[in-house]
């Protein structure tokens, strides 16, 4: 996972002089649009301009695994319980993508759940991110990657 920040020092690292600094501005830039963008005023992180406050989609967890937000700040866990809560699985073991209801979605649910679990990890809350990985391997070894849940 390559971060904005760490993408930044990359560049400042092949930079010289001025170049350096115009990496870091634009990072910089980059992160206040987007999060000025995509920050719901009730704090919750949205995951394009179409989606209102009342929408939830995990697939905006890029802006906690790129580093946008801080990883244990009130948008990420808000963020973050807001899609436990909100896009929960009726098991109750993982989480639906989106609150679409598209097939898609509902079968992209490995995926979400180990990037979702990365980011509890990262928020000092290893307690849930365990929860999804157990949850996630229980229902592979039961059903196969290919059933949705």
């Amino acid at each position: 996972m390559l971060g904005r920040r760490a993408a930044a020092g990359v560049a400042v690292g092949a930079a010289r002089g001025a170049g350096a600094g115009r990496s870091r501005a634009a990072a910089d830039a980059l992160t206040a649009a987007a999060t000025a963008a995509l920050i719901t005023p009730g704090r919750l992180i949205r995951a394009s301009l179409e989606q209102t406050s009342a929408n939830l989609d995990a697939a905006a967890v890029g802006f906690l695994r790129w580093g946008l937000v801080p990883p244990d700040g009130d948008v990420a866990i808000g963020t973050l319980e807001a899609w436990r809560q909100g896009l929960a699985v009726p098991s109750g073991h993982g989480i639906h993508r989106n609150d679409d209801g598209g097939e898609y979605d509902r079968r992209a649910w490995i995926a979400v759940d180990m990037w979702l679990a990365d980011a509890w990890r990262a928020a000092g809350r290893a307690d849930r991110a365990d929860a999804l990985v157990a949850g996630s391997y229980t229902h592979l070894r039961a059903h196969g990657p290919g059933l949705e849940r």
